[in-house]
């Protein structure tokens, strides 16, 4: 297995880098360092942790990676020392969070989203375990899922584009236009919506695609998709989850229901909300990682996927569904893993 079967054909991203100045000073914001990767004075080895944004779900994954390190016996403040760091959210500042978290010398860096990784990939031979990165072959992170090669392995959250319509089709049986937003600049985006595209004119359904490149531009591109729309279909997108209530409202003040990435959306008032157990893949990452420090080469492990993992979860909202006039049915229900109201 090469990559991830993303559509037939095969959708693959164009192998993107991210923009790292050579020479940029680092500011003074950036984190005190270490002294290598070796342990530090007091004995303890630094773990450079890193994102683009603080989401509930990185916040869960993140804690469940230190949770596993610790049962495996790497303690923070005992023998190892946790720094963390993100880009508040904006894609400029990607750059100089990769410096300054190579900065550290950390004896591993823990990074969440692709192109984050593609930025390290460029400064550092430090061992790296990804996270929260769709299509890590696609997006030319690594060249094989099964022997990524080099110093880095992780987990990704790719989910297959079937498997979400399997549920948007039970749930909303009538719907020829499916609306698919996310901001392409971000590598994971890009990647799910060129393989949702290609899944849905598989089933002879039409998709349209709504482009998110800030927050700012939610409400009109919601608005937009009113009598063009009868679904929106979101996969794993940063700058839309960082929003989730303002993008289910207006969805939901336009007529549109929402499948959503991630489970806990259907609670906030998205019709469906489906998506990898992050917390889990946390805990994976946070095994993998413990095998790197343990002397295991980051390129002999295979990346981990949910699917294989048995960690995609999957909830309805019956009383969403009944505001739009939509019924659960019985196979919905069976094949949810929860239904709520």
């Amino acid at each position: 297995m090469k990559g991830l079967p993303m559509a037939e054909p095969r959708v693959r991203l164009l192998r993107r880098l991210a923009a790292v100045l050579a020479g940029t000073a680092l500011t003074t914001t950036a984190l005190s360092g270490c002294s290598g990767g070796a342990p530090t004075a007091k004995g303890k080895r630094t773990i450079a942790i890193a994102h683009i944004s603080r989401l509930s779900v990185i916040d869960d994954n993140v804690a469940a990676f230190k949770a596993e390190l610790a049962q495996r016996g790497y303690v923070d403040g005992k023998n190892v020392k946790f720094v963390q760091q993100d880009a508040n959210g904006q894609r400029s500042n990607i750059s100089l969070l990769a410096h300054s978290m190579v900065g550290q010398r950390a004896a591993l860096i823990y990074a969440l989203g692709t192109d984050l990784n593609l930025a390290f990939a460029q400064l550092t031979k430090t061992p790296v375990i990804f996270g929260l990165t769709t299509d890590p072959v696609g997006a030319g992170l690594i060249p094989d899922l099964k022997h990524p090669g080099g110093t880095t392995t992780g987990t990704s959250d790719f989910i297959d584009p079937a498997t979400y319509f399997d549920y948007l089709q039970l749930a909303v049986p009538g719907a020829k236009r499916v609306a698919l937003m996310g901001n392409i600049g971000e590598s994971n985006t890009a990647t799910q919506i060129k393989a949702f595209a290609a899944e849905a004119r598989k089933r002879s359904l039409d998709p349209v695609t709504a482009p998110v490149p800030t927050t700012n531009d939610i409400v009109p591109a919601i608005r937009s998709l009113k009598g063009r729309a009868d679904v929106i279909l979101i996969g794993a997108d940063s700058t839309l989850s960082s929003a989730d209530a303002v993008v289910i409202k207006t969805a939901t003040d336009a007529g549109i229901p929402v499948v959503f990435n991630g489970s806990a959306e259907a609670g906030k008032g998205a019709l469906i909300g489906l998506g990898p157990d992050y917390a889990k893949l946390g805990k994976v990452a946070g095994d993998l990682a413990a095998d790197v420090l343990e002397g295991k080469k980051p390129g002999d492990i295979p990346v981990a996927l949910p699917s294989a993992l048995n960690l995609v979860k999957a909830t309805v909202n019956r009383k969403v569904a009944a505001s739009f006039g939509l019924k659960v049915s019985d196979e919905l229900a069976a094949k949810a893993t929860a239904v709520g109201d």
